[in-house]
């Protein structure tokens, strides 16, 4: 499958779950209600109902955990699953089941880099290619 196609596959779902909660009309969210609460802009918003963009991995986790959404790709549901809390007290991270929907990733198709080093800690990088 291409790329092209598993891009289509996703907009389609995200605009058919995202205008099926966001607009005007009995039930749904408010556009500029909706955005704030993702941390977008209203125009973001629009363009995620339009089936235009598909939203940073942060703004499906907080759709997931404020409207309860939940995505289906290729027969596989995508949710935010909170993980358990860790020892040190901090809220548990919130993980995407995002690798049980790539068929044939292969060590080749995956690069990790580090991109800075501070004392806090380092930024990694990572880049999936997916084949055509």
């Amino acid at each position: 499958m291409s790329n092209k196609r598993r891009r289509s596959e996703i907009l389609s779902e995200v605009k058919e779950k995202f205008s099926a909660c966001i607009g005007s009309g009995q039930g749904k969210i408010p556009v500029h209600q909706a955005a704030r609460i993702l941390n977008v802009s209203r125009q973001t918003v629009h363009r995620y109902i339009n089936g235009e963009v598909i939203p940073r991995g942060e703004v499906l986790i907080a759709a997931f955990r404020e409207w309860g959404l939940v995505l289906r790709y290729r027969g596989v549901d995508i949710v935010a699953t909170p993980s358990e809390a860790t020892a040190s007290g901090s809220p548990p991270a919130t993980q995407l089941r995002l690798f049980d929907l790539v068929d044939d990733l292969r060590e080749r198709d995956l690069e990790i880099t580090i991109g800075k080093k501070t004392v806090e800690g380092i930024e990694l990088n990572v880049r999936l290619r997916f084949s055509a």
